[in-house]
This record gives structure tokens, C-alpha cells and sequence, in this order.
């Protein structure tokens, strides 16, 4: 037998060794690309949706808009609709919770701003009273066809309201313990607030003679008058009169 030296001990050595090695399978990029457009295809799909469904149910009422004529109006079939909205309920309510939760953290940012708490009132009662001129059709929904949701839904909704209920009582307390209104019930005067400044759908006119940050700073000024400043307002009116008069 042929003995073996070294350098073929080596080559042997080296020929018999086999690398195995084993990696994880990538994702393409093309892959990838097309599942984020997916999501967000789906986004601006269920967008649309909500958009056409607010059109509807505002010109029509909720009861009489149906999934049928959203999927109508977007050219869609009713399969298409039900694959993002498994109901009519369902986009009702996101409709809803939406425009509360956008009412909601708007009036909280500017009630939690520091600072003399009768401008503080002012800019929420202004940001509160625009929402209602930009999103008119959703507080038209909200107080006019709410109650046609779905016990469970309508209690996450009214939840909602009252959050923001709380955040203006609060605030009242805070300005009737500074004297910087009547002695009226923070309670009282929360609620009649909320109803102005939800109500401005319904008589609001865009091509009138008051801007809509005149109108909220007319309706502030009615909520943080005290018994000083209604007798100045009350002088100073007179002599308006008089000046005219004269």
C-alpha cells in the first residue's frame, strides 16, 4: 500500500470538506412594494367609502341611504363594500367616532393651554364653533340620526360627548371661581355651550356679514359675562344708541 504524505493528507483533507450552509429566504422587494401599496390602496379605499357614505347619509338621512347606494354612487359592487365595513352600522359609526374624537382633542389642546382662562374659553369656543362650520355634515348626523346606532356603538359615542362635556364643566369652574361669570351652574352653562356651538350647521351662512371667528368671539362674550361687564356692555350699548340718536 502507497503510504501518504502530508501535502496529500492535506489535499485529501481539503477536497472531502464540504461547506453546507443555509439561509433564510428574503422577501423580494417587489413582494414587499406590493403588500404596502395593498395597505395602503385599502386605506384610501375605506376613506372613499366614509366620504361617500357621510355625502349620502347627510343629503338623505341614514335610514335612507343604504349600502347599495353607496356602492351605487362609487361605482363599486356591494361585495366591495362589505370587504372593508362588514355593515351600514359600522360606517355609521366610524363616521361618528371620528368627528367626536377630532371634536374631543381639539377643545382639550386648547383648554389645556395655560393662561388667562377667559382667552383660553375664547379660542376653544372658536376652534370649537369652526369644526362645526368645517364638518357640518358629521354634526348634522351626529345630532340628528346618533340614536340609530347600535346600543353598543351609540354608548362609545355618548362616551365620547361626554368627555367632552367634562373638559368645559371644568373650565366653568375654574372661571366661575375666578368670578369671571354669573353665578350660573357650571353644569347649566356647559351644556347650553355644546348646544350653540353644535347648532351653528343649521343657520350658519358662509356669504353672510359675520365671520365665523366673529360669531365665536360674540358667543364667548355671552358666556363670561359677569354682573360687572354686563352693566358696562349694558352703558356701553346706550351710548351707542345715543351717539347714533345725536
Amino acid at each position: 500500500m502507497r503510504k501518504l504524505n502530508k501535502q496529500s493528507l492535506k489535499r485529501l483533507s481539503q477536497k472531502d470538506k464540504v461547506p453546507i450552509t443555509f439561509q433564510m429566504p428574503r422577501p423580494s422587494k417587489k413582494n414587499t412594494r406590493q403588500a404596502t401599496a395593498s395597505s395602503r390602496n385599502g386605506s384610501a379605499r375605506r376613506e372613499e367609502i366614509l366620504e361617500t357614505a357621510t355625502d349620502l347619509f347627510y343629503e338623505r338621512g341614514y335610514e335612507n341611504g343604504s349600502l347599495r347606494d353607496i356602492a351605487k354612487v362609487m361605482g363599486f359592487t356591494q361585495a366591495a363594500i362589505y370587504y372593508h365595513f362588514p355593515s351600514k352600522d359600522e360606517i355609521f359609526f366610524c363616521i361618528l367616532d371620528r368627528f367626536t374624537e377630532i371634536v374631543f382633542q381639539a377643545i382639550k389642546d386648547q383648554l389645556d393651554t395655560p393662561g388667562d382662562p377667559a382667552e383660553v374659553l375664547r379660542k376653544a369656543l372658536r376652534q370649537h364653533v369652526s369644526l362645526s362650520r368645517d364638518y357640518m355634515k358629521e354634526v348634522k348626523l351626529l345630532i340628528e340620526d346618533r340614536k340609530l346606532l347600535s346600543d353598543a356603538r351609540l354608548q362609545i359615542v355618548r362616551a365620547k360627548e361626554r368627555k367632552i362635556f367634562d373638559l368645559y364643566r371644568r373650565h366653568f369652574e375654574k372661571l366661575r371661581a375666578a368670578n369671571l361669570i354669573l353665578p350660573i351652574s357650571p353644569t347649566i352653562i356647559s351644556f347650553s355651550l355644546i348646544s350653540t356651538a353644535n347648532s351653528v350647521y343649521q343657520w350658519y351662512d358662509r356669504g353672510g356679514s359675520l365671520s365665523i371667528e366673529e360669531i365665536s368671539d360674540e358667543l364667548a362674550q355671552l358666556y363670561l359675562c359677569t354682573d360687572d361687564s354686563a352693566g358696562q356692555s349694558s352703558k356701553s350699548r346706550t351710548a351707542r344708541s345715543r351717539s347714533k340718536a345725536d
